[in-house]
């Protein structure tokens, strides 16, 4: 017997996720689920993309996210790596 589990599912990219569980969902329900939320997914995709233009030479030449707070929070970070 399969173990339950639960997931989010988003009906679309405008609607809020409603939570799930695969246990009362059969096979077919699960992958039609799966389905929907990928063709979500691809529709939101290029407006999430649209603002972002040219973002890594931003950041390649330099660019920053943070706030000034945030900034003076972390410090010289010059030669840190996030790698381990």
């Amino acid at each position: 017997m399969r173990a339950s589990s639960t997931f989010w599912l988003k009906v679309d990219p405008h609607s809020r996720a409603r939570k799930i569980g695969t246990d009362a969902m059969d096979e077919t329900a699960v992958r039609a689920a799966h389905e929907q939320n990928r063709r979500s997914w691809n529709a939101a995709t290029p407006a999430h993309q649209s603002h972002k233009r040219n973002q890594a030479e931003f950041f390649r030449n330099d660019g920053t996210t943070l706030f000034a707070d945030e900034l003076e929070l972390l410090g010289c970070i010059e030669g840190l790596s996030a790698q381990k």
